[in-house]
């Protein structure tokens, strides 16, 4: 089974075009979605209505259940609220209902667990970012299975948990990718879609090969001038296109 791992598409309608492009050229069998449909983006209801015609699982991210309303907005800072108030606007109902639908956590199987952020606390949303977090999220009271798979930091990390407890960061090769242990845990983070901040413009979206054991971090371009202008159309705080172009 070839598993595609996508996350914070963030209404980034290019981007996940892009990427979905790239997951049918690898053959993927399902596509496993790890939240943050919207926020930030131009194209909240064309980015919901895409997602809901691909044969994948999704979970819900922050800026998700901020457009719903099942989350506070008190935490977000003036531009990102706006935007979220704005999504909320633009949904159909059917758009709304499938978003509404999405729960914080899946366990697909018994050796893969969904999160949009950490999961020990999946509704506080908190970031897992480095090896110290991962490591101090082995120190709570949830069992970890063979991979996890995150959102929310908009980075691609991969960390191998060891027995005692330590987060070993891999390096995971874009062409070759790297060969996991099925008998070992694991911790991802799957990139961004829509808004990357690891310094990396492109696309971003992850592959597993469960048969081969092969893990790799995928990267793919798209047209960050349209989205940008997109952005500016559409009345939306224009920092928001301006980072796309400097992948931060």
């Amino acid at each position: 089974m070839r598993i595609a791992f996508i996350a914070d598409i963030h209404s980034n309608l290019p981007a996940l075009e892009a990427v979905l492009a790239d997951i049918k050229k690898e053959s993927c069998d399902i596509i496993y979605f790890a939240g943050d449909a919207v926020g930030y983006g131009p194209w909240p209801a064309e980015t919901i209505s895409l997602l809901m015609s691909q044969n994948l699982v999704g979970i819900v991210g922050n800026h998700d259940t901020g457009v719903v309303g099942s989350s506070s907005l008190r935490g977000y800072y003036d531009a990102a609220r706006y935007v979220i108030e704005w999504t909320r606007q633009q949904l159909s109902a059917a758009q709304f209902e499938w978003l509404s639908s999405l729960s914080y956590t899946k366990t697909p199987y018994e050796w893969l667990l969904l999160s949009h952020g950490s999961p020990d606390y999946p509704q506080e949303f908190r970031y897992v970012a480095t090896a110290h977090d991962v490591e101090l999220l082995q120190h709570s009271h949830l069992k970890l299975p063979h991979l996890t798979v995150v959102g929310h930091s908009h980075l691609q990390r991969l960390f191998l948990m060891t027995s005692g407890k330590r987060a070993l960061e891999l390096s995971v090769d874009e062409e070759s990718g790297i060969s996991l242990d099925k008998n070992a845990p694991y911790f991802c983070i799957a990139g961004s879609v829509g808004q990357p901040r690891d310094g990396d413009t492109r696309a971003a979206w992850s592959l597993y090969d469960r048969e081969e054991g092969q893990f790799y971090f995928k990267r793919v371009e798209y047209d960050i001038s349209l989205v940008q202008k997109e952005i500016e159309r559409k009345g939306l705080p224009r920092n928001f296109g301006v980072r796309l172009a400097e992948g931060y």
